[in-house]
């Protein structure tokens, strides 16, 4: 008993080495002492070598089978090997075996690994799984305080497994308790949840304080930077991530503030610090892949699928660097190679929904709904709360005609995006999807106005003015559409959306020369079928000759998927009639109908036409580009005779 006390005292001032000796004396004099064999194992720990600290406690367990501690000793040490599971049954076995364990202290560490087993498990998209840790974390929280009610930390424990259920305002209240209880380490911890909540003034507040107690802890000032980037506040947000990495400068403090650069739209800035992260660690995937989607941005496209090449290379099993270079394809409209690494990171992470969500995205962009559905479905199953995820499938359903469908996920999106734009009201992103999904339901003002909110909180965002312009076209007022058009080509001037969008608005209006103008750079940025047609039309009803120079691009185009065929009607290599057989789907019915009215117009068949454009109008869904340009001909052709079936 003296010489573990005196090995306590020498571990306890950091003499490891007289602490091993004084603990080998006592196992000398008394080789059954389990708690000499467990103190000897805290010391291993404390020397950094946890492979002696296991075999120590298990020592001790072998030669006292119900001693407690040496179970909750053991169990720390697989926690902080990542074993969880095997952490989670010793401090089990101590607390059913010893009664001297039940202690506040024992419940509190307990709880605390159901709370990262409850994060990993979320992370591998095992929700059910993470809510059942969850509610343990709770139980044994619970249980520590009622047995201790000054334990600090078992309030933040218990704060943390409420902000993991999404329960901030109760997580808050425990970090109140912690803090009042002088547990500083809470400041951050409840900074956490309060920027969860959207409230990142507080969350800021905060972080100040437990920056006042640790204001050399880097982390701390990459977590402020973060509510900065939230609040736009990029001036101080460069401020603390450039703290951070004068504290440690690390390839991973490096990455986070080329992250923050790149949203900010500075992307040369971003890809510097890229740059820097790498060759501080070339074998790192995820800087690849921040750099590689930086690429994305700056529409570089070669250099960005080098980098996401590499990371895979780095990372074969990186399911997110297969994401990112499909998203990668998706911006160049490569569809067929973004599904191929969609599916790749589908096969390595087979429960994550956002994949999902992005497969369908592509299978809609190639027009095939009934696929996209599949996985859209799968989405909203692993995770029902993916709006991104409804709002496709209300697309999808839209498009093949089945609008109640189309409007329960609407409904359903609005639902969910009402509680995230709830929690976090600055959220741009938010107000985009909310407002295409107004769109559905045909309530054109409340989506231009999400989409107001949208460009209020973030007036650099391209996806909200183009959005924004296509709400304004299904209104007919098209000088504000073209307006936003213009805005986002000023935001990005490589942007072939914004200048296919206002290549057909301007068609709309009957501005022919402008709408091949803006078509034209729309084919230079983009390989596009449906650009490659209207940039057509725009040229013949301009009164110039543009069959040859449709027959030269087309001739970039890799797939014959819609709307292909609709060039070689252009071109006199088939029929209205034999189009209109071809188109097998409801949305290629629609698109069919619009390419044939538009070519009896060009062959001065009006009431062909109109026929055609009427049919458009009657079952095209409003949303379709096609259905405005059907309502625009009717009305000029019209306007020009007082009816549109009549002869010039």
């Amino acid at each position: 008993m003296v010489y573990v006390s005196l090995g306590s005292a020498y571990w306890y001032k950091g003499d490891y080495g007289h602490a091993i000796e004084s603990f080998n004396r006592a196992i000398d004099i008394d080789p059954n002492y389990a708690e000499a064999y467990r103190q000897r194992g805290i010391v291993y720990d404390k020397m950094g070598d946890r492979a002696r600290a296991i075999q120590e406690f298990d020592r001790a367990i072998r030669v006292n089978p119900n001693f407690g501690w040496a179970y909750v000793s053991r169990g720390g040490e697989y926690f902080n090997k990542g074993g969880y599971d095997r952490a989670i049954d010793d401090l089990t076995q101590g607390i059913e075996r010893d009664p001297k364990t039940r202690t506040s202290l024992s419940y509190m560490i307990r709880a605390g690994i159901y709370g990262r087993r409850a994060l990993a498990r979320a992370m591998a998209h095992e929700p059910e799984l993470a809510k059942n840790d969850t509610d343990h974390a709770i139980q044994d929280s619970d249980q520590a305080i009622q047995l201790d009610s000054k334990n600090a930390l078992a309030y933040s424990v218990r704060g943390k497994a409420y902000e993991g259920k999404g329960d901030y305002n109760r997580a808050i209240k425990d970090f109140d308790q912690a803090i009042e209880l002088n547990d500083t380490t809470s400041y951050s911890s409840r900074a956490m949840a309060y920027s969860s909540k959207g409230d990142y003034d507080r969350a800021i507040q905060d972080y100040d304080r437990a920056i006042q107690f640790n204001e050399k802890d880097p982390a701390l000032y990459l977590l402020r930077a973060a509510d900065y980037e939230k609040k736009h506040d990029f001036e101080h947000a460069m401020q603390d991530f450039d703290r951070a990495i004068q504290l440690n400068p690390s390839g991973f403090n490096f990455h986070m503030r080329g992250l923050a650069y790149s949203t900010k739209g500075d992307q040369d800035r971003a890809i510097q610090d890229f740059n820097q992260a790498i060759e501080l660690d070339p074998k790192n995937a995820s800087y690849r892949n921040g750099r590689g989607l930086t690429y994305v941005m700056k529409h570089d496209y070669v250099r960005a699928i080098q980098d996401l090449d590499q990371a895979i290379q780095l990372d074969p099993k990186d399911a997110v660097a297969y994401t990112a270079r499909g998203h990668t394809y998706i911006e160049k409209r490569d569809y067929d190679h973004a599904i191929q690494d969609y599916d790749q990171a589908i096969n390595l992470d087979a429960k994550n929904a956002a994949v999902y969500a992005a497969r369908g995205n592509a299978y809609l962009k190639k027009n095939d709904c009934d696929r996209a559905l599949e996985d859209l479905d799968q989405a909203i199953h692993l995770d029902p709360k993916n709006v991104f995820a409804a709002v496709l499938r209300g697309t999808c359903h839209e498009r093949k005609g089945d609008h109640d469908r189309a409007l329960e996920d609407a409904g359903r999106a609005i639902q969910e995006l009402d509680q995230a734009i709830g929690l976090q009201p600055n959220n741009a992103s938010a107000y985009v999807l909310r407002g295409l999904a107004y769109e559905i339901r045909r309530n054109y003002d409340r989506a231009i106005q999400d989409h107001d909110q949208a460009i209020t909180l973030d007036p650099k965002s391209v996806d909200a003015y183009i959005s924004r312009g296509d709400t304004y076209v299904m209104k007919g007022d098209y000088d504000r559409a073209l307006q936003d058009y213009d805005q986002a080509i000023v935001l990005d001037p490589t942007n072939g959306l914004a200048y296919r969008e206002r290549g057909r608005a301007s068609f709309d209006q009957g501005d022919f020369k402008a709408a091949a103008a803006a078509l034209m750079r729309a084919n230079e940025l983009e390989v596009d079928a449906s650009n490659m047609i209207w940039r057509y039309l725009a040229r013949e009803r301009a009164g110039e000759d543009g069959a040859a120079e449709l027959e030269t691009n087309a001739a970039r185009l890799k797939s014959n998927d819609w709307p292909r065929p609709a060039i070689n009607l252009y071109l006199g290599k088939t029929s209205p009639e034999e189009l209109l057989s071809a188109a097998g789907k409801p949305e290629e019915r629609c698109w069919a109908q619009f390419y044939v009215g538009e070519w009896s117009l060009l062959h001065g068949d009006r009431a062909a036409a109109a026929t055609a454009l009427q049919a458009v109008a009657d079952t095209c869904p409003k949303r379709f580009f096609e259905y405005a340009g059907a309502m625009a001909e009717l009305k000029r052709m019209t306007a020009q005779t007082g009816d549109a079936r009549s002869a010039n």
